[in-house]
């Protein structure tokens, strides 16, 4: 007769994934060995920590996304090129105001802030920078006993038990132009595990 332990009665509770890093978001991607995945327990002093995280990637993200448009107007107003494809840049023109403006429905709220912050320019675009490299820091420090390291074809596991988690990913060979990302873009977010669920977080990282 066979004897099973309690927890031999549930489900393995697992995140799993598959980092990789390309030159641009369109390109193929190819592993990202070495990306480091770091899970810490939604608790405590970890969720100020995750917000300062998430405020300064929503922040890179607006002004990205704000100056988008610009670019690609003075990129392309006195090109020959928009007038033998006006339909074409019009398209992209309008893709990108349509991205700002779905950014704009579902932040409204932080979207005040973040404008007002850019308003003030970039003093409080680094400050916000400096206070999210030290966070990040500290997820690291205080996930060292759960995190995992993605093998030579970018793929990862980490075993875990039940309840709500902030999941940060570090790439091994995509760096960004920040204080936060100078070490290895980020990516942070949260998941709710259940006992017995697998959860798959894959991404992909490119250069700024």
């Amino acid at each position: 007769m066979l004897f099973c332990l309690p927890f031999c009665l549930y489900a393995q509770t697992s995140i799993v994934g598959t980092i990789s890093q390309s030159f641009n978001a369109n390109a193929a991607g190819k592993a990202d060995e070495g990306a480091k995945i770091y899970v810490l327990k939604y608790e405590g002093d970890a969720i100020a920590l995750y917000e300062t995280v998430i405020n300064f990637l929503d922040a890179k993200k607006l002004r990205t996304l704000n100056n988008a448009v610009p670019r690609l107007v003075n990129t392309y107003k006195d090109s020959a090129d928009v007038v033998k494809n006006k339909r074409k840049y019009e398209e992209k023109y309008l893709y990108f105001q349509n991205i700002i403006a779905k950014v704009k429905a579902d932040e409204a709220d932080r979207l005040v802030i973040l404008q007002k912050m850019q308003a003030e320019t970039s003093p409080k675009y680094d400050l916000l920078d400096q206070r999210s490299s030290k966070a990040v820091s500290q997820i690291k420090l205080k996930a060292f006993n759960s995190k995992a390291i993605a093998d030579a074809t970018g793929n990862f596991s980490l075993n875990t038990i039940e309840g709500k988690y902030i999941v940060l990913l570090i790439s091994n060979n995509r760096n960004g132009l920040s204080s936060t990302e100078l070490p290895g873009k980020i990516l942070a977010q949260l998941v709710d595990l259940k006992e017995g669920e697998k959860v798959n977080i894959s991404y992909k990282f490119f250069p700024d």
